[in-house]
């Protein structure tokens, strides 16, 4: 059953004139056509004429939904961009994959939404939080000539030994539910007063069956990139507050080593790993900033 907080985020979008819509995934090789998603979840508002020539995609993290960026979602989409965020594979009101849910399925899915969805004559300005950041990252390296520009935020990167997958991996087995609490207060600059509240919903998330799942069949070589940077790899931008608690700051140190010299690092005090819930006019004047270059 959903928890009432998705409702409660879903409805302010709704007053605010976001529309959801379903669509299912289909693949088309060698003449036959594949169902790989019933249907994914997403919503969308159109944008002033002004912004027209690109579009604003979000990819939330592990557990989370499109309506947790309700707070970007809202001024983005005030300030005239046409904004679109989903709930990716197994997340929100998405579908389980048929296969199941793994790392891949997620990221297949996400790429024939954006082919499914998103306009071929758009531009795409892409922001990725955690896994969605992770997501945003492979998604940039493989259609880098889509991209306008690329917001990464805390992203699930730089995982380089199958020990610092397993390492990383037992901080989101929540077996308990103040496993759940230690997480909830991880993702925040500062907890507030309702975080047991969160701490609750991640623990019940974490173990759904297809979460669960993820969790315990993901391995390092997830995380590995599948081509090189291309030249033309667009500008971006990487928030990495210094109250980030999630990734250990090795991740960073992968991102300032392997990303294309054009990159941005934001190291924000005040800024933790989810800055769209706990300082989001914040994060909407660094992205505004960053996109209006």
């Amino acid at each position: 059953m959903k928890l009432s907080l998705d409702l409660l985020l879903e409805f302010r979008l709704w007053l605010l004139g976001f529309r959801s819509s379903k669509v299912s995934l289909e693949k088309n090789e060698l003449g036959k056509t594949e169902t790989i998603h019933s249907h994914i979840r997403y919503f969308f508002r159109e944008g002033s004429p002004e912004f027209r020539s690109f579009v604003v995609v979000l990819a939330h993290g592990l557990g989370a939904s499109a309506s947790h960026f309700g707070n970007l979602m809202i001024p983005l989409s005030k300030a005239g961009f046409t904004v679109y965020a989903l709930d990716l594979p197994g997340h929100g009101e998405s579908s389980i994959p048929p296969d199941g849910l793994t790392s891949d399925s997620i990221y297949q899915g996400f790429h024939q939404w954006m082919k499914q969805v998103i306009p071929n004559d758009k531009k795409v300005v892409l922001i990725g939080n955690s896994l969605g950041g992770g997501i945003a990252l492979r998604y940039a390296v493989e259609n880098s000539e889509q991209l306008k520009n690329l917001v990464l935020i805390s992203p699930a990167a730089g995982f380089e030994t199958q020990s610092q997958w397993e390492e990383f991996r037992e901080t989101i087995r929540m077996k308990t539910f103040q496993d759940g609490c230690r997480y909830g207060e991880k993702i925040y600059h500062a907890p507030p007063f309702y975080s047991p509240a969160i701490g609750y919903s991640i623990w019940k998330t974490f173990n759904q069956k297809a979460i669960r799942n993820l969790i315990e069949t993901a391995q390092v070589d997830d995380f590995f990139l599948k081509k090189p940077f291309s030249e033309n790899f667009p500008q971006t931008l990487v928030i990495w507050g210094k109250s980030e608690k999630v990734f250990h700051k090795r991740h960073l140190d992968w991102i300032r080593t392997h990303l294309p010299k054009t990159h941005v690092i934001d190291e924000s005090e005040g800024v933790g790993h989810c800055p769209q819930i706990d300082a989001p006019e914040w994060l909407f004047n660094r992205i505004k900033k960053f996109i209006s270059i």
